[in-house]
């Protein structure tokens, strides 16, 4: 995304070193093109209510992915970016659920997140066991 103010960016990396699978790690940032720096929590005005922000983003993942898959502490922090539909915050493969769920991304300006699609089959097998 990009306007006269700012310019994001989104960043994938995978590496296999063996074992099961390989990992990605997506960084991504929204620079601010007047100072050529790439913005932290503190330059945003919209996140200055840090409680408030730890407990949107934990709600739109929790309503995604369930709070049974949730393994980790939803907590804001600067992997986040700027699109057209608001700011979104990355969260990496085992920061907050199993290497299956993937990354998960939750939107500061709509309430949504984003998800590996290999999470759903997970979800179904998850659930189908608890039912047997």
């Amino acid at each position: 995304y990009a306007d006269r103010q700012h310019l994001s960016f989104h960043c994938s990396e995978y590496s296999y070193t063996g074992g099961a699978h390989g990992n990605t790690h997506v960084t991504v940032g929204t620079i601010d093109r007047k100072t050529g720096k790439i913005l932290t929590l503190a330059d945003v005005p919209a996140f200055t209510d840090r409680a408030a922000l730890k407990m949107r983003l934990h709600d739109a993942v929790v309503a995604k992915i369930g709070k049974d898959a949730l393994q980790g502490e939803v907590k804001p922090h600067d992997n986040f970016y700027l699109s057209r539909d608001g700011w979104h915050f990355v969260f990496n493969e085992y920061e907050v659920a199993c290497h299956a769920v993937g990354d998960i991304e939750g939107n500061w300006g709509r309430t949504t997140v984003r998800f590996n699609l290999l999470f759903k089959a997970y979800v179904q097998q998850l659930t189908q066991e608890k039912i047997s």
